[in-house]
């Protein structure tokens, strides 16, 4: 029994090549007036929008499965065309590696380097209203009163 593939199912799934590499995602389907020819319009990582033929999915299950490469390629496109052709096989943009330095577990602190909360035994005492005021205030937080250093 033959099997359709809806499009619902199809939209948002992700598409690799036939070596394992993410290709993109499927964003919909697209048909070629006057031929029988069936497409999936697909978006890379770099957002950009290519085509695959029908007859170049290879399977679709919880994926799409392509039955060809795809290569990076530097070259002009009008080469790039060219080469497709000849190699059968379609190009991506070729995405750059970043090599990211492991960050350690957790740092702990030693002993010697742990700081202990400064403890203010002294406050300041208005004059005016008796308010208990920071030692570094020199005017009293509740009345506005200045404040004697002493």
């Amino acid at each position: 029994m033959v099997k359709f593939v809806r499009r619902d199912k199809l939209v948002d799934m992700q598409v690799y090549d036939r070596k394992g590499r993410f290709v993109g995602t499927v964003r919909d389907i697209g048909f070629i007036p006057g031929e029988n020819t069936v497409g999936l319009v697909v978006t890379t990582r770099d957002k950009t929008e290519i085509e695959i033929h029908w007859s170049e999915v290879a399977s679709i299950e919880d994926i799409v499965l392509l039955g060809k490469d795809f290569i990076p390629s530097v070259e002009p496109a009008g080469m790039r065309a060219e080469m497709e052709e000849e190699k059968g096989v379609m190009p991506v943009q070729k995405t750059e590696q970043v090599e990211v330095p492991e960050i350690p577990a957790k740092l702990e602190q030693s002993p010697s380097t742990k700081q202990e909360p400064v403890q203010r035994s002294r406050t300041k005492t208005c004059p005016k209203c008796g308010a208990e005021n920071d030692p570094r205030y020199k005017y009293c937080h509740k009345c506005g009163a200045k404040i004697s250093a002493a």
